[in-house]
């Protein structure tokens, strides 16, 4: 498999290693973590041994979108299931730490490797599937089959993307429905019931879910009332779609057709 790293970048090789190594800490694996791991110890004067069975970044890092992030669903919930919530929050604080000190590094050395901070709503695999399709087709319309409100500033990035349906789990009969929607059978007249932010940063206590405060059994809302549209509206934050917002295949406005006072009274 080609990697833009393997192409781009020259990496050092390293002999073989011969014979019995003695060394106070071993580490097992040259991709990212394992540098990163490396750098570390060896900032602490730590004396440390490094061993890959191929070469450095030949693995998994080799064949990474470049995305370092802390959200790993699967292992959260293995985690909590096998050896409980301190220790998954354990895991979730050190994903976290490990994000900041690879950008860290990178400032301080001045790595120039294209690092900026990004929300990872989509997959590599689902990102290139929408590039792919909005490149190819004159017309194309994404259709999220979603359950909640989802930060569109991804998508939204995306050139090409002509229309976006939310469909919103319809259950058996969804594929119908679409159907009529797409072929102009009906016409799609659905509204917001929340009020969507143009990030996910744009929410109150939006850093406290989940693995970002390194809680996982408890959540506490801290939004008293300022909870939708309360908080867009109370704090003049500009939402990327208002509560109620939803476009059809026509356009409807609301506006004063005339006022009359009979008799000259109100």
């Amino acid at each position: 498999m080609t990697s833009v790293w393997t192409q781009t970048a020259e990496l050092p090789r390293f002999p073989a290693l011969k014979g019995d190594l003695k060394t106070e800490v071993l580490i097992i694996g040259g991709g990212a973590a394992g540098l990163l791991c490396a750098y570390f110890l060896e900032q602490e004067g730590v004396d440390y041994a490094l061993v890959e069975a191929d070469r450095i970044c030949g693995g998994i890092t080799k064949n990474t979108t470049a995305k370092v992030t802390a959200q790993h669903g699967d292992k959260y919930r293995q985690l909590l299931a096998s050896l409980g919530a301190e220790t998954a929050g354990q895991y979730a604080a050190a994903q976290r730490q490990a994000v900041e000190d690879y950008e860290a590094l990178i400032r301080r050395a001045g790595i120039r490797c294209g690092w900026e901070r990004r929300s990872s709503w989509l997959t590599a695999g689902e990102e290139a599937a929408i590039r792919f399709c909005a490149e190819r087709y004159e017309h194309f319309l994404l259709v999220i089959n979603g359950g909640s409100a989802l930060d569109m500033s991804g998508i939204c990035s995306i050139p090409g993307v002509n229309a976006i349906l939310y469909l919103c789990q319809l259950g058996q009969e969804g594929g119908h429905a679409f159907a009529d929607v797409l072929s102009g059978a009906v016409s799609p007249s659905g509204k917001l019931t929340d009020t969507w932010a143009r990030r996910y940063a744009d929410l109150p206590f939006s850093q406290e879910y989940s693995y970002l405060n390194g809680d996982l059994q408890n959540e506490f809302y801290k939004e008293g009332i300022y909870v939708g549209y309360r908080f867009f509206d109370s704090f003049g934050v500009e939402p990327a779609y208002p509560f109620g917002f939803g476009l059809s295949y026509t356009d409807f406005a609301i506006r004063c057709a005339g006022v009359s006072a009979p008799d000259g009274g109100m």
